[in-house]
């Protein structure tokens, strides 16, 4: 079955500003608005997140972090809908 593309939302940090925080454990994690995302893979220049409260809440939300031809870090907003309230 052949799924169309879903757009991408391209997140602009002057609406939800992101930044990166260090975890209890150590582990880096990206912070956007009020949601906690944790690394989910990394492939050449591209990161992969997940919601943290992805296990707990089977939330779908994602973000995929890069940089782009300037050297700036671009986040785009895979799935935005969380399905719980942020922690």
């Amino acid at each position: 079955m052949v799924r169309p593309n879903k757009p991408l939302l391209n997140l602009p940090l002057l609406d939800k500003p992101a930044r990166y925080i260090v975890g209890v454990r150590g582990s880096r994690k990206l912070k956007v608005g009020d949601y906690t995302f944790t690394r989910n893979k990394e492939c050449s220049d591209k990161t992969y997140w997940s919601c943290a409260r992805a296990g707990m809440h089977r939330c779908k939300a994602r973000v995929l972090t890069y940089n782009n031809k300037n050297g700036e870090q671009t986040y785009i907003l895979r799935n935005g809908f969380h399905n719980h309230e942020p922690f």
